[in-house]
């Protein structure tokens, strides 16, 4: 066993740079996918109780493991064999993240390619081999290989739950082609040699290469009998003959608890390749290159395809690719985004006449030619600058017929699946899935497909699907299906094309009718139809799409089986365009005749077409057509009919310029009973449509029904004040409540007001004299006198302060609360004296000059203050003193200037000339003692003062303003001196 061969073998491994971190040992390197199974070699061991340990799988690694295993591998708990010779390249690796570091298992092959007794060993992922051509070797034409798993784990070997190896035909002949010429052969049995030496539940380290007795032996071939009949003794773990051309992939599998890791190599022949993903990039090549190396991608779509398996991807890089791709195997394309990846014709031809695919000659972007077809993420634009067609739609050069169409010219295609594709400026068809397939057109963007009268942006002819949230303008035909069965339009969005959503002969007779639900059409082509039906076999229904701004919105054209074709919750506004119709129904159209069909008009909103009859039906029709719940408003008549089958009942018809027209009704009655017609006297009446012709409008509604659709709440106004307001309540109209009225007018209590219609609630004045209250509350009452309250005589209230003149103990002065201290029936707010002040001592002294202000007053005295006065709460204080002449002085100390303690009151001026000092009389808390001093006064020094001396003390909210609480007191025994005036109580 040659070590440098391992070596040089393992740059060019399975997989470079996927190795697991020791952070992330419990993830998975490798997921191996389904594949069809020619050979399995299933090795599996299993303890109860063992310990799963974690597998982290990686490529690379040493040598061949060697016993007792690989070089530098620990000497404890481990164990290691070589299954047979040869090279170990291309290995992965399996690791015990807790005690071993170094353990692995590996695919070891080995090529012999015979034709000139050459040995080549061969490392990495993919092998190629040439099969044998020299005649004189005794194995010509055959390519041997040979497979040696080798394994050096952490642990005994019964640690792992299973160990697989697996050999796929991958392309090629079956497996076998007959008994003589095996493709793949193996051969031998399990050879348990050594049972008798140790257990088969595992074994550890201090066992050499030769004693395997889990695995055994598994026998290959030598010569070429070997490959047919007989028992192979070359101890090779897999022999494998390749007689003929093609590729196989061979996979080694680990297990380990609820982990696994595995690692798949591609053996093959030239000219053949594994299946698998391939890439595609301008900047690739498709020279000896079957695109299946992202590293080396292959140039063109058309290569990679040719080059693939079925199922396979073909991933394309973004960049523009020109050239006319026909899909003839099972694929997905895969491109890298609309715009990103871009597919442009190389071959200009989109007027090639004859069939539809012109015997090949035409130009189609995407020929698909297989089932189970998947385009997805790109852009075909029809459009190659470098080509000239000279057919110029909405300025785009159209050089591609088509852009992804099915070959119906040589068969039946199903599951042909389209999204998130753009397709851009082609002739005739953008996507086409004809000849009856199946397919789904979901999210695509196709635009300016115009270049012919009869073109379609999408279209299926004959089979069933989807066409669901795509995006179509610039078109005849938007969105189109022929002869289909159960094909459903759900959420598509159609502008500025001649029609929108369309389908022709629902069903043919047989199978599921189709599904018209959730789209949007807008702006169509002059004279161009929204969203409709031609020779409707089975019925189709038309749900809750919205069409704009186009000629026809709904139609049921043609004739079929006798079926009901619906049309539920539909939105139609013909914004007033010329000769716009809502919703039209005939099978007046020739060569077709006239045969029993019917329609049902269910929920819809039609407004603001032009034509006369924005619901029409024609002659022809030998059932009935019903229509209920619909809202049909101004339009240039509501219904127009020709016929007396037509029932219409619960819609609500308004403002049209004709709410039903019969006109043309040549026999029998059209029964329109029970619609709303905009007023309760019904159709003929001011406020209501007209009808014409021979209709029964009997029973009219008294309001719009609840059950037809709104978007507004004037769509639901009966016009009727006294039974309240309507209202639109997602999408349905609700009653209202009728108003009560009660009392009206600027002063309700000598109003009332009754509903009357058409005005509502009106005012009606009570008599006059009639009783009633109007504030302030006063013992004189109130009464209504021509509709307002009056007050009684002296039920004023002057002073606003919410007690009536009647009542008020101060009339002219606000007293809200009415406080009276001494009960003198004059509130305290305007009498200027709620208590009595006990002066004592009174001094005033004038200044000793005219330079100092030396001048001082002292006055002692005592109060009492009951209940509920407020002395002694923070609140200021102002002592004035005025003399029987001309004096008066007074001090304001506010509350801030006062210290309030238990039965005592200091207050302090800031310059501390003001001094006031009260506290109460032991034994008696309401009777307060007094002494204020007001010094270094400015009172002139020719002041003469005279007795008697009137002291008041104010309190309360605001002394010594208005609301204050007063004690005055009046001393007389007083006589002059010097400096003043000497006051005494004797």
């Amino acid at each position: 066993m040659s070590s440098s061969h391992g070596k040089s073998r393992h740059s060019h491994g399975f997989g470079h740079g996927l190795g697991v971190p020791r952070s992330a040992r419990r993830g998975l390197a490798w997921i191996l996918g389904t594949l069809p199974v020619a050979l399995v070699l299933a090795l599996s061991v299993g303890v109860a109780g063992a310990t799963p340990c974690d597998l982290a799988a990686s490529v690379g690694g040493g040598p061949a493991g060697i016993s007792p295993g690989p070089t530098g591998a620990p000497n404890s708990a481990h164990l290691g064999w070589d299954v047979g010779s040869g090279q170990c390249n291309g290995s992965f690796k399996v690791t015990d993240d807790a005690t071993f570091a170094g353990g692995h298992i590996e695919l070891g092959l080995r090529a012999e390619q015979r034709s000139a007794g050459q040995v080549a060993d061969n490392g990495g992922g993919d092998y190629t081999v040439q099969l044998g051509s020299d005649t004189t070797q005794p194995n010509a034409n055959r390519a041997w290989w040979n497979f040696q798993p080798s394994i050096a784990y952490s642990g005994t070997i019964s640690s792992l739950d299973a160990l697989t190896l697996t050999i796929v035909t991958d392309r090629g002949s079956a497996v076998p082609p007959s008994p003589t010429t095996d493709l793949l052969a193996a051969r031998g049995t399990i050879d348990d040699r050594h049972v008798n030496t140790t257990p088969t539940t595992g074994f550890n380290d201090v066992y050499q290469i030769s004693q395997n007795p889990l695995f055994g032996w598994l026998n290959g071939c030598t010569t070429n009998a070997d490959c047919a009949v007989g028992t192979c003794t070359h101890p090779f773990s897999v022999g494998m003959c390749l007689s003929e051309e093609g590729a196989w992939k061979v996979t080694l599998t680990a297990v380990e608890g609820a982990d696994s890791a595995a690692t798949t190599i591609c053996i093959h022949t030239p000219g053949t390749s594994c299946c698998g993903p391939r890439y595609v990039a301008t900047t690739g090549s498709d020279t000896s290159n079957f695109c299946n190396d992202s590293g080396a991608p292959c140039a063109t779509i058309q290569h990679a395809v040719d080059s693939a398996c079925a199922g396979d991807v073909v991933n394309v890089a973004g960049g523009t690719y020109i050239e006319n791709v026909v899909v003839g195997t099972e694929v997905t394309i895969s491109g890298a985004g609309q715009g990103v990846t871009i597919v442009k014709p190389a071959v200009s031809n989109p007027v090639c006449g004859g069939g539809s695919l012109c015997g090949g000659a035409a130009s189609n972007i995407f020929l698909v030619q297989a089932d189970n077809v998947h385009i997805l993420g790109l852009t075909a634009n029809g459009d190659n600058p470098s080509l000239t067609s000279g057919v110029v739609t909405n300025g785009a050069d159209l050089d591609a017929r088509n852009g992804i169409i099915t070959n119906h010219g040589i068969g039946l295609f199903n599951n042909l699946e389209v999204d998130h594709v753009e397709v851009v400026n082609v002739y005739l068809r953008g996507m086409y899935a004809s000849s009856g397939g199946t397919f789904n057109f979901h999210d695509n963007v196709v635009t300016n497909v115009a270049g012919e009268a009869a073109s379609v942006a999408m279209f299926n002819f004959g089979g069933s699907g989807t066409f669901a949230r795509n995006t179509v303008s610039l078109a005849n035909d938007a969105v189109s299906s022929n002869h289909s069965t159960g094909t459903q339009f759900s959420n598509n969005v159609v502008t500025a094309s001649a029609s929108g959503v369309h389908t022709d002969n629902a069903g043919d007779g047989g199978g599921v009718a189709d599904l018209i639900q959730g789209n949007q059409v807008s702006n169509c082509s002059p004279g161009g139809f929204g969203i409709w039906v031609f020779v409707p076999y089975i019925a189709p229904t038309y749900q809750a799409n919205t069409v704009t701004n186009c000629t026809v919105g709904l139609a049921s054209f043609g004739t079929g089986n006798p079926v009901t074709t619906q049309f539920i919750d539909n939105t139609v506004d013909g914004m007033n365009l010329a000769g716009s119709l809502g919703i039209a129904v005939t099978t007046d159209i020739s060569p077709f005749g006239s045969t029993d069909v019917s329609t049902s008009f269910t929920g819809n909103v039609i407004t603001r077409t032009d034509q006369a009859g924005s619901i029409e039906q024609q002659a022809g029709f030998t059932t009935s057509a019903t229509l209920q719940c619909n809202r049909i408003t101004q339009n240039g008549s509501g219904i127009a009919t020709q016929t007396a089958g037509l029932v219409a009942h619960q819609n609500s018809i308004t403002d049209n310029g004709v709410g039903l027209d019969g006109s043309a009704v040549s026999s029998g009655t059209v029964d329109a009973k029970n619609n709303w017609w905009g007023c309760i006297a019904g159709p003929g009446n001011p406020g209501c449509d007209s009808v014409t012709g021979s209709v029964d409008a009997s029973s009219p509604a008294a309001a719009p029904p609840p059950c037809v659709s709104c978007g507004s709440d004037a769509d639901c106004d009966d016009t009727l004040v006294c039974n309240g307001a309507e209202t639109c309540v997602t999408g349905s109209c609700t009653a209202g409540t009728p108003p009560t009225c009660g009392f009206g007018g600027s002063d309700p209590q000598c109003n009332t007001a009754p509903c009357i219609e058409p005005g509502g609630c009106t005012v009606v004045p009570r008599p006059n004299g009639f009783p009633c209250t109007t504030p302030p509350s006063c013992s004189v009452p109130d009464s209504c006198q021509t509709g307002v309250c009056t007050v009684g005589p002296g039920g004023g209230d002057t002073d606003a302060d919410t007690v009536c003149d009647a009542d008020d103990n101060c009339v002219n002065d606000a007293n809200t609360n009415q406080a009276d201290l001494d009960n003198d029936g004059s509130g305290d707010v305007c009498d200027p004296q709620e208590g009595t002040l006990n002066v004592t001592k009174l001094k005033l002294k004038h200044a000793n000059n005219l330079v100092k202000p030396t001048g001082s007053v002292t006055v002692k005295g005592d109060f009492i203050a009951a209940v509920p006065d407020p002395f002694g709460a923070a609140s200021e204080v102002t002592l004035r003193v005025d003399d029987a002449t001309t004096f008066s002085t007074l001090h304001t100390w506010p509350a801030a200037e006062c210290i309030i303690k238990p039965g005592r009151l200091k207050c302090t001026s800031a310059d501390r000339k003001f001094k006031a000092k009260f506290k109460t009389f032991r034994g008696r808390p309401t009777t307060w003692s007094m002494t204020v001093t007001f010094r270094k006064q400015a009172i002139d020094v020719s002041q003469t003062f005279s007795g008697p001396v009137t002291a008041t003390l104010s309190y309360g909210p605001t002394p010594p303003a208005i609301g204050s609480i007063d004690h005055v007191g009046v001393i007389s025994d007083c006589r002059a001196t010097n400096s003043g005036l000497s006051c005494r109580q004797f």
